[in-house]
């Protein structure tokens, strides 16, 4: 399941992530989409938050040409 099904199954909004995580929409997007990496200092909370493994959020984040 990659991350945007885990958001939605979980019935929040990438904007509410963006919002707890203090971080704008357009960085939101850009790391869902693969554009730039995750901080690492907000890999833990946005696991948190969507409900899942920091480890299951790295593996949904990874391009598949880089994996």
């Amino acid at each position: 399941m990659d991350i945007r099904s885990h958001i939605k199954s979980k019935g929040i909004t990438q904007r509410a992530i963006a919002r707890k995580l203090k971080v704008s929409e357009a960085s939101m997007s850009e790391w869902l989409d693969g554009k730039k990496a995750v901080p690492s200092r907000v890999l833990a909370p946005m696991a948190g938050i969507i409900g899942v493994k920091v480890e299951v959020l790295l593996a949904a984040l990874v391009p598949p040409e880089a994996s």
